[in-house]
């Protein structure tokens, strides 16, 4: 990265490293380093525009090369920030669980609609990572109690982490446990949720750089054609869920189909439709636990 003389403006230090993160390939370079400026200045994005003629200290101009030195080499924006925005809720984010994505979001707004008549919806999300879902759910149902799970001890740490800081801890109980192994096949959740591993093994190296280095495997590799946690989570979320249960899962881009074969061939749910995110890919795979 060529070297830049401190004390510059902010609007000068702004083109100069998003030139730096473009020679790198990094996407969206610009946007990046308002982000990293607005870090290192302790100000919102668009804070950093409302005197473009500052003047960085040395200490500012440091902290963001190493920022922008970072960047180049793919460390994610988010693990550089520390944190992430999902549900309109701010998130701790790190290397022990997988960035919450946007397009996640339609999960969480699905399931939302059909609990909202519930006054105290039970709702267990398997796979939580880094706890996005079930706390943006227990933010958005008041009345709601959560059993969030996950193999990582780690990611759970993390999602703890989170679910204090936007003052949900105390109805979401946090569970070190593979897919549904903690629980005895009893009816008692209103509706299981999850957004598991959906990338086939094969198509892991062509995964961008800061999904394919930075985010746990265990969170990506979805088995042989992707489907491995859809089958298992549909054969058996069925004997956890209430009749009339809402089982809600997140499916990678064309998957639909597939998982809505997997519905079809099982025993215990009906399909009641496919909901699609704002590029038109349907994302989000919903059915109904059979009386």
């Amino acid at each position: 990265m060529a070297e830049y003389a401190p004390l510059h403006t902010t609007s000068d230090v702004l083109a100069a490293m998003a030139h730096s993160l473009a020679d790198a390939g990094v996407p969206d370079p610009r946007a990046d380093v308002e982000w990293l400026l607005a870090a290192v200045l302790k100000t919102s994005r668009s804070g950093i525009f409302v005197n473009p003629r500052r003047r960085l200290t040395h200490a500012q101009y440091k902290r963001l090369r190493v920022f922008v030195q970072k960047r180049c080499t793919r460390v994610p924006l988010q693990h550089l920030l520390g944190e992430t925005e999902f549900f309109s809720l701010p998130f701790y984010v790190g290397p022990e669980a997988l960035i919450p994505r946007p397009e996640t979001e339609i999960l969480v707004e699905t399931l939302v609609d059909r609990l909202d008549a519930h006054t105290r919806p039970r709702v267990l999300d398997v796979g939580t990572g880094a706890g996005p879902v079930a706390v943006a759910l227990a933010h958005a149902l008041p009345g709601s109690r959560l059993v969030a799970t996950d193999v990582s001890p780690a990611a759970l740490r993390l999602a703890v982490r989170n679910a204090c800081r936007n003052d949900v801890r105390q109805r979401i109980a946090f569970v070190c446990a593979d897919l549904f192994a903690a629980f005895r096949s009893r009816a008692v959740f209103h509706a299981v949720v999850s957004n598991p591993p959906y990338v086939a093994t094969r198509d892991l190296p062509a995964l961008q750089p800061e999904v394919r280095c930075f985010d746990p495997r265990l969170a990506l590799d979805g088995g042989p054609d992707g489907l491995a946690f859809h089958r298992l989570i549909i054969a058996h979320a069925s004997d956890r869920l209430d009749r009339g249960g809402w089982l809600a899962l997140e499916v990678a881009d064309g998957s639909a189909p597939d998982v809505l074969n997997l519905v079809a061939e099982s025993s215990g749910f009906n399909h009641e439709g496919t909901i699609s995110d704002l590029t038109g890919t349907e994302r989000v795979l919903l059915a109904r636990k059979r009386p």
